[in-house]
């Protein structure tokens, strides 16, 4: 628990202290919507690829399903091919 609290109290210092430091940067205070947006946007990434993963994973089970079962239909009924 005292880690959790320790690594809390980090964090969240260490956020406010970076949004202070970069709000006094004209390049994020004058595009404040982009920069929100583009950590939003990197925030979610990993999230769409593992999504994308599990999609490809999926399909290719799928085939993989569908040539098994078409070698075994190929095959004798005693399994020789």
């Amino acid at each position: 628990m005292r880690w959790n609290v320790i690594g809390g109290t980090i964090w969240s210092f260490g956020v406010t202290l970076l949004g202070f430091f970069l709000g006094q940067v004209d390049v994020i205070e004058q595009n404040l919507e982009l920069a929100i947006l583009t950590v939003v946007a990197v925030s979610c990434s990993p999230i769409v690829f593992e999504l994308l993963k599990a999609r490809r994973e999926k399909r290719h089970s799928a085939l993989a399903d569908v040539a098994h079962d078409l070698l075994k239909e190929t095959r004798e009924p005693d399994g020789r091919p």
